[in-house]
């Protein structure tokens, strides 16, 4: 939000459509994010990564199985480090 602030009004309005599902609140964010962060195993994902994935969920772009699938991924990716 803070870098969004130094871009002109277009590039500010591209920035938000990507990083923001239309219609939802900070609320439904923070609702959302609680939710793979309440497993043990999601807990080492960056946030910046969860929030990634819960403007997935809150865009409907991915179906749940799709979201099942990425958030195994993400498990197993940040397992490595």
């Amino acid at each position: 939000m803070i870098a969004m602030t130094y871009l002109n009004n277009e590039e500010r309005a591209r920035v938000w459509e990507i990083t923001h599902a239309k219609g939802s609140t900070p609320n439904d964010y923070i609702k959302e994010l609680d939710v793979p962060y309440q497993d043990r195993e999601n807990l080492n994902i960056p946030v910046m990564v969860g929030y990634n994935y819960v403007n997935s969920k809150l865009k409907g772009a991915s179906t749940k199985e799709e979201l099942e699938r990425k958030l195994i991924e993400l498990r197993k990716a940040i397992a490595k480090y």
